[in-house]
């Protein structure tokens, strides 16, 4: 079998064409870079390289040439959310180049940034962001490709993915390091976090087995809570075990996350809203017959607009309260996956642990305790 890795160069691809190709499988990989300068990080991998863009049919059908699965890491940030969206191309060109299966990774911030059980829910998942916004209408597009019994789409939604020379795992390492951070609830809550050598393992499991198609989440199997995901961090990188933050506070940090989030669909709402108004008033004045719809309409939004600016300065007053007790840019917003709720719907069957994957766990351990080590220093700068 041969499958294509698209976004090869990045940190969550580079690490799966390697992670794959070092296995001992019936997979052979094709890494797929945009240009020859990110190729440069697969120059010691194992498998053919190739280089080209996604964004034409034409193109995409040439550097996919012989691939019988995708396996889509590709992101771009342009024109997030928006009907021309680089990434809703790109999943289109595939579509197009006479692929049979595609695995899209997609996000576990499609539910939003802090899930909330009962809210976020695994069919209509309601993201907070453009990112998320984006890897929705990416995911129904997979869907709407390739949903028939010759084609296969697999959609899956990655947990925050941890491990050497990873943001979170950068993130987190940081943290371990700054006195004035606690884990929130003691880190008890589920960390919807996935061990990147994890996902390697899954895909191959997926590749190699009769799933059938669909839409699943991909997080560490048992789903490990945020105290075990800091200690392994802290523990391979020999540093002191991470403080509780109390149970009392904790509960005020997780009212201002949901307090951003709330900020953000409202805005999201007030943008749709915006665009409701300038067209209700266009009818209002082009036709007669639809005046008096166009005139309802813009009486609703006063409302809705006020409920907006409420929220922002609910939102607004509790932030302050938070870097006043804080500090600076301690709590960011990017920490709101600290009070997250379990991931809603069905995870993707895990492969069977065995004895042959201990080695690979080992390593990847002692990996990051060698990246770590690379700027540990006071002084240090980070170094990728």
């Amino acid at each position: 079998m041969r499958i294509a890795i698209t976004g090869a160069g990045g940190q969550v691809g580079s690490q799966l064409v390697t992670g794959i190709a070092a296995r001992q499988s019936s997979v052979e990989v094709v890494a797929v870079c945009r240009n020859a300068f990110s190729a440069k990080r697969l120059s010691a991998a194992r498998c053919e390289v190739r280089t080209g863009s996604l964004l034409d049919p034409e193109d995409a059908g040439k550097v996919l040439k012989g691939c019988d699965t995708v396996i889509h890491c590709a992101l771009s940030w342009d024109n997030l959310a928006k009907r021309n969206s680089v990434n809703l191309r790109m999943i289109r060109a595939i579509g197009q180049a006479g692929v049979r299966r595609l695995v899209f990774l997609s996000t576990v911030a499609v539910y939003s940034s802090c899930i909330q059980s009962g809210i976020n829910t695994y069919a209509e998942p309601c993201p907070d962001n453009d990112y998320g916004r984006d890897k929705v209408m990416c995911e129904r597009e997979v869907t709407r490709l390739f949903s028939s019994p010759e084609r296969q789409g697999f959609v899956l939604r990655l947990g925050h993915v941890y491990g050497p020379r990873l943001l979170w795992s950068r993130r987190i390492l940081a943290l371990a390091r700054d006195r004035r951070f606690k884990l929130p609830f003691d880190g008890r809550l589920s960390s919807n976090a996935v061990r990147i050598d994890r996902i390697s393992d899954a895909l191959i499991a997926l590749l190699e087995s009769d799933i059938a198609a669909g839409v699943f989440n991909l997080t560490d199997d048992p789903n490990r809570s945020w105290r075990e995901v800091f200690d392994w961090h802290t523990k391979a990188c020999s540093l002191p075990e991470m403080a509780g933050l109390g149970e009392a506070e904790s509960r005020e940090l997780l009212g201002h996350y949901i307090g951003l989030k709330r900020m953000g669909l409202a805005r999201a709402c007030a943008e749709v809203a915006g665009a409701v108004v300038g067209a209700a008033g266009q009818m209002a004045s082009a036709s007669h017959l639809l005046k008096a719809a166009g005139q309802r309409v813009l009486g609703w939004v006063p409302g809705r607009a006020e409920q907006v600016l409420r929220g922002r300065h609910l939102a607004a007053i509790v932030a302050r309260e938070l870097r006043a007790m804080a500090g600076p840019e301690l709590w960011e917003p990017s920490l709101a996956i600290l009070f997250s709720d379990p991931v809603p719907g069905p995870c993707l069957p895990s492969a069977v642990q065995t004895p042959a994957m201990a080695p690979a766990a080992q390593d990847i351990r002692e990996r990051l305790s060698k990246w770590y080590a690379q700027w540990a220093s006071p002084d240090a700068l980070w170094r990728e």
